[in-house]
């Protein structure tokens, strides 16, 4: 959890904006819940909370196992021990709402489309075309999904995706909004029309120019990252890659965007529903997307000083930075992202690096 935490304050440092930041949970198992479960858990998880949430402070925003509905059940239940004066300008208390309860185009998509940005970003710097490129999706689930769809609209092809159901493969590609229209009716992707069901081991083993880790934690590992024969990996999820499989990784010259940098839209585009809700405005897509292309931009790109941590190899260089110079961690605006809470051997791989740098300014607990 303050590996996290810790990820999510650098974050919004590489970013320029406010760098607190906080991570919380409760543990369980959603799937093995009904809707109404789900619901009452997370009233009675919002009550227990009190104020220590509020449009000033904490800001809860979704993560793993959690959506937009989460989100409103989590507004609606601190509105309701609100002042109804207050209940209008309260409603920027959570962010990744739905747009009719105040949440913001663009934040379905925001942590595929920072992916996706990053990608554009190592691609020029490479001289790299989409067109005729191929990827792979480790973790077919909003993330994964959404940087799959823009990709594809680039003209790559999705040669190979994954849930925690299964994996299917298709050398001619797969079409990524068909695939979730086939997983949301029957939950593993196996059977998926022209596609093949292959072991999840031999997911790693797929050639192609892109891989997108985007489910959990110490998923690329020492044991595995030999296997990987691709150009580029981009880290969708928070600390897929661990410290051994790093290693491997660069010996091999594999070139790595690390989650600081890879998804940081999602945490970018709540601050962005955060300043909407404070001034009752509405921003249009081309609005956010834009805005988010400017912030997202990796840090060595940004026109402001930066300072490298340990490590090199990357096509960024140093394959862990950020920009700027040292916040305090005064009170102030805190992402407070809600998700199932689970246990990982290590910090991220870059982010080890990261967090034994002297130079890293502070993080809030």
């Amino acid at each position: 959890m303050r590996v996290l935490l810790g990820l999510g304050d650098s974050q919004l440092v590489q970013a320029g904006l406010r760098d607190d930041v906080a991570k919380g949970g409760v543990q369980f198992d959603p799937k093995q819940c009904s809707q109404n479960e789900l619901m009452r858990l997370t009233r009675r998880f919002t009550h227990a909370l009190g104020n220590n949430i509020g449009p000033e402070y904490d800001i809860p925003a979704p993560d793993v196992n959690t959506n937009a509905q989460t989100m409103v059940w989590m507004m609606d239940t601190y509105l309701n021990a609100t002042n109804a004066h207050d209940r209008f300008s309260a409603r920027g208390v959570v962010t990744g709402k739905t747009l009719t309860c105040g949440g913001s185009l663009g934040r379905d998509k925001a942590t595929g489309q920072g992916t996706v940005y990053s990608l554009e970003a190592w691609a020029d710097r490479r001289d790299f075309d989409f067109d005729g490129a191929t990827f792979v999706v480790q973790g077919f689930g909003n993330a994964g999904s959404w940087a799959a769809r823009l990709l594809c609209e680039k003209g790559a092809k999705l040669l190979a995706a994954s849930n925690s159901r299964g994996v299917v493969y298709s050398n001619q590609g797969l079409d990524p909004v068909a695939l979730l229209v086939y997983i949301a009716e029957h939950k593993d992707p196996a059977g998926f029309p022209g596609s093949e069901s292959i072991p999840n081991k031999q997911l790693w083993q797929i050639k192609a120019d892109i891989l997108i880790p985007a489910a959990l934690e110490s998923q690329i590992r020492e044991d595995n990252a030999g296997d990987i024969e691709v150009k580029v990996i981009a880290e969708t999820a928070n600390g897929p890659t661990t410290p051994a499989g790093d290693e491997v990784l660069r010996e091999k010259g594999i070139d790595l965007i690390p989650d600081i940098l890879c998804n940081a839209g999602g945490v970018i585009v709540s601050y962005f529903e955060w300043v909407q809700n404070k001034k009752s405005e509405r921003w249009e897509i081309e609005e956010v997307d834009g805005k988010l292309r400017r912030f997202d931009q990796p840090p060595v790109l940004n026109p402001y000083p930066m300072r490298s941590f340990a490590g090199s190899g990357s096509a960024f260089g140093p394959r862990v930075q950020a920009a700027g110079s040292p916040r305090s961690c005064g009170v102030g605006t805190c992402w407070f992202r809600v998700a199932s809470v689970r246990s990982t051997p290590g910090p991220p791989a870059g982010f080890r690096r990261l967090l034994h740098s002297s130079t890293h300014p502070a993080v809030c607990h």
